[in-house]
């Protein structure tokens, strides 16, 4: 075993649990799915899902479940939502380990850790509040089962995917193993059997667990949103509450996603002594499926993909010494090396102009000044520019000009992820509190209505909860029009949270008594007179 990977690996784990332990929850997605989990308890509603008090229709429950049982244990704690997808990724080591046996008949080797939590997007997820390396989790344990021909607790795994994302894991693994088998077996690979029923039976009593109560408590135009827009309707509608992107959007941005990795499938994928062994052309199945099918769905979000990334892990594991010894990818490494030396550039050239070394442009300057990380000289981050930027300009140069052997060019790449990610983590994740985090505004909202001041919300368009988990209120009255805000504040001891300040009303009968930031954006809080100050 080359112990290079796991020291690698150690420095990796070391860096989640640092932004485990230093980032706050952030809008929209963590603080709202964080809320939904204390509503199960505080709202005594198991089945029906609830955010800011009113049905939530857009995911199922597993995950607010183990956080409503975090909750339930060791009190409504922040580091709760984010241990539950930081215990499942760490659980894919071993669900990984156990499926590349089935491909290969060998043990994992040490690199693929190394691969899968140097990848940008899993190691984010690994510390983020949501539910998509849950969904890894069950994804490879039904590959694992699929190659093994136990088929029911194949379906099983589907069951617990649909209770955390939905029905997307039928598209992210259902859809490959059908591929899979018509490739390898023919249409008879279709042919349903006792054991298939078993599992589809077996998957559906799994949701029911879920979907029945929740049937006989929901209004039917709930079910009718849960069912069909929030599932099948994000596939294939491209209606405003899509997330709208081109076609090709996946092929452009997926080595951002499992970058560094992607692009090195990317330019050797094509060669044929990469898809020669039956293990490899089951990882291909799975990768190019997704691409394809999520590359036609009208809702695309960056983070779908993440169930992907464990199988280029596995190629990429099984095939480095070959690949990194390749022209194509000795010109990826040229790439690489040319990008870090451009962003170590970058870096320097603008914390230079932070510390007041040369000057930057009037117009920047004014566009960061409401940005406390990236302005205030004093911010971890502008403390970091200059000193990153070095280092990323010495490892451009070793790319551009260095000879290495294959091993030397992998562990190359694994080094200038870990800079990458150590910067992230150390550095960003800490510094980017100050403005994405909620938490210091909500708990001045939290002492306000614990003296009797009633909290209202104006939001321009849907209100995403973001203001409740740290508040600890369950329900804010959500203003949507000026009109509405007059009426509000025209009443004694009431209290307004708003981003934008224009919607106030002319008269003088309220005055800010508090601010904060949310989400890269300046939160006010209004009181309705003087004496609530």
């Amino acid at each position: 075993m080359d112990k290079r990977w796991n020291w690698f690996f150690f420095i990796l784990v070391l860096l989640i649990f640092s932004a485990f332990f230093t980032k706050d929850l952030w809008p929209v997605d963590e603080t709202r799915y964080a809320e939904v989990g204390r509503e199960v308890l505080s709202q005594k509603s198991v089945f029906l899902l609830t955010k800011n008090g009113e049905p939530y229709s857009h995911k199922p429950p597993l995950y607010p479940w183990l956080m409503a049982l975090g909750y339930a244990v060791f009190g409504v704690r922040d580091w709760i939502p984010k241990l539950i997808p930081m215990l499942f990724s760490f659980g894919c080591l071993f669900a990984g380990g156990l499926v590349y046996r089935d491909l290969y008949n060998e043990k994992v080797p040490a690199l693929f850790k190394v691969v899968l939590f140097s990848s940008l997007y899993y190691f984010i997820f690994s510390f983020y509040a949501m539910f998509d390396v849950l969904l890894t989790f069950w994804v490879l344990l039904a590959a694992h089962f699929y190659l093994n021909e136990k088929y029911p607790w194949f379906w099983a795994m589907l069951g617990l995917g649909i209770l955390t994302k939905g029905p997307v894991v039928l598209v992210i693994i259902a859809l490959p193993v059908l591929v899979h088998r018509v490739l390898k077996q023919g249409v008879t690979g279709l042919k349903p059997n006792l054991q298939f029923w078993l599992g589809v039976l077996i998957m559906l009593a799994i949701v029911a667990v879920w979907l029945v109560p929740l049937l006989f408590s929901a209004k039917s135009s709930f079910v009718q949103e849960l069912l069909v827009k929030q599932n099948f309707g994000r596939m294939a509608s491209a209606g405003s509450w899509a997330h709208q992107r081109p076609v090709y959007w996946y092929l452009f941005l997926f080595p951002v996603l499992a970058g560094p990795w992607a692009l090195f499938w990317y330019v050797n994928g094509l060669n044929r002594d990469f898809w020669r062994e039956p293990g490899d052309r089951f990882i291909y199945v799975v990768v190019l499926t997704n691409l394809v099918a999520f590359s036609l769905i009208s809702g695309k979000q960056m983070h779908y993909l993440i169930p992907v990334i464990p199988f280029l892990g596995f190629w990429i594991a099984r095939h480095w010494e070959e690949i990194f010894a390749t022209k194509a990818t000795r010109l990826v490494i040229k790439g690489y090396g040319l990008t870090n030396l451009l962003l170590g550039l970058f870096f320097v050239w603008f914390g230079g102009g932070v510390h007041g070394f040369w000057s930057l442009s009037a117009s920047l300057m004014e566009s960061l000044k409401d940005i406390p990380p990236l302005a205030d000289p004093s911010s971890l981050v502008s403390l970091a520019w200059i000193p990153v930027g070095i280092l990323f300009i010495l490892s451009g140069l070793v790319g551009l000009f260095k000879r290495m052997t294959a091993s030397g060019r992998v562990t190359w790449v694994v080094a200038g992820a870990v800079v990458f990610l150590a910067w992230l983590s150390l550095i960003l994740v800490p510094s980017a509190n100050t403005i994405m985090s909620p938490k210091d505004i909500s708990e001045q909202i939290k002492n306000y209505a614990a003296q009797g001041m009633q909290v209202a919300v104006y939001a321009r368009g849907a209100y995403d909860a973001e203001l409740n988990f740290y508040s600890q209120i369950d329900s804010f009255l959500v203003l949507k029009t000026q009109e509405g805000v007059g009426e509000f504040l025209a009443q004694p001891r009431r209290l307004l949270a708003t981003y934008d300040l224009r919607i106030l009303p002319s008269t003088n009968n309220w005055r800010i008594i508090g601010e904060g930031w949310s989400f890269g954006e300046k939160i006010y809080l209004i009181a309705s007179s003087e004496k609530d100050r």
